[in-house]
């Protein structure tokens, strides 16, 4: 089956894993500093530098200096508008997005303008589009405790119901996941979701602590994990799901080609799992063209695309009745499809 095949554009998808940030491109970025009269280097070709990073340090390096560039709450409408209607045109029909509010609270930027812009931004997609977006407040190891406590604590004070989760991202090696239990015990006891980026630049203990320890229920990237291992059982039995990035993981260094990804392996293994572009704007990846690129590699036919969305639907935070809508959905589409 072709992978260009239409039908795969119009699949309804679900994406689980991409930061908000991730979005801004090299366009994107070069707007932002004249809208906001940044005395930051104008020069196109400095900022296409800037996204030709070879390793995860390169990557975090540039993700830090786009970070840096926002000023105000237009910037933070713009870029959902702009994220929303390339995940629409993909075929995203439900998105839960990480976003990093401190970044920007520790410039002084308002946590409740921003949320607002966000939202408005959020609510025409959906009516223009019909693509939901909810929101996973991520916290970074690197800052520590109180830093992940603040996180938590905004994402307890958000009046629009779009966050629906939190978690944690960063260096999973110098700052493991024992450092961060009761920020975690906090947030779930007010009723939030907890997720870990974990297996991407570290192995099986990162993953079981993330799940042992924080009680995460689903892990972003989760490479490497070996038939017959501990964390193989624990995400079995536990029905934890893996939020996999290939592209990303190509690009930051974690892996030497698509083929060394371990997607095909956990999708002959039945884990839980979803596929996803990560950082867009960094990695020139999308749901879509993750989806071609997998189906490619491995063959797929029609019944394994949709198997694919169906578990990304079943992975996600939605409730029961939502989850049905969409898995309807992509069975009637399937049926289209294999007509």
């Amino acid at each position: 089956m072709l992978a260009t095949d239409p039908m795969l554009t119009q699949l309804p998808k679900v994406e689980l894993h991409v930061h908000l940030e991730g979005f801004v491109d090299t366009d994107f970025l070069f707007e932002m500093l004249m809208r906001n009269n940044s005395t930051k280097s104008l020069d196109k070709s400095e900022l296409v530098s800037l996204f030709e990073f070879k390793n995860f340090p390169g990557f975090i390096n540039a993700f830090k200096t786009v970070v840096d560039c926002f000023k105000g709450p237009e910037d933070f409408y713009l870029l959902t508008k702009k994220a929303l209607e390339a995940q629409a045109k993909d075929g995203v029909v439900y998105t839960e997005t990480y976003f990093t509010p401190i970044f920007y609270t520790k410039k002084g930027i308002d946590y409740k303008e921003i949320m607002i812009a966000i939202n408005e931004a959020a609510k025409e997609a959906e009516k223009k589009d019909g693509i939901q977006m909810r929101l996973i407040f991520d916290a970074v190891r690197n800052f520590g405790p109180e830093s992940v406590q603040e996180v938590f604590e905004l994402a307890s004070k958000d009046t629009t119901g779009r966050v629906v989760a939190v978690g944690l991202g960063g260096d999973e090696a110098n700052f493991p996941a024992q450092a961060f239990i009761d920020q975690f015990a906090w947030a779930q006891a007010q009723g939030f979701c907890g997720v870990c980026h974990a297996g991407e630049t570290a192995g099986e203990q990162s993953m079981l602590d993330a799940v042992e320890l924080l009680n995460a229920r689903r892990l972003g990237h989760a490479l490497k994990i070996k038939k017959g291992s501990r964390i193989e059982e624990v995400i079995q039995t536990q029905n934890i799901s893996l939020e996999l990035c290939p592209t990303s993981n190509l690009k930051t260094g974690q892996i030497e080609s698509l083929k060394d990804h371990p997607f095909a392996a956990y999708m002959e293994e039945g884990y839980q799992i979803s596929i996803n572009s990560d950082d867009p704007g960094f990695f020139g990846s999308s749901i879509l063209g993750e989806f071609q690129k997998m189906g490619a590699l491995h063959n797929f036919q029609a019944a394994d695309y949709c198997q694919l969305s169906k578990r990304a639907v079943d992975s996600s935070f939605l409730n029961r009745i939502e989850k049905d809508k969409i898995t309807t959905k992509i069975l009637d589409h399937f049926d289209k499809w294999k007509g």
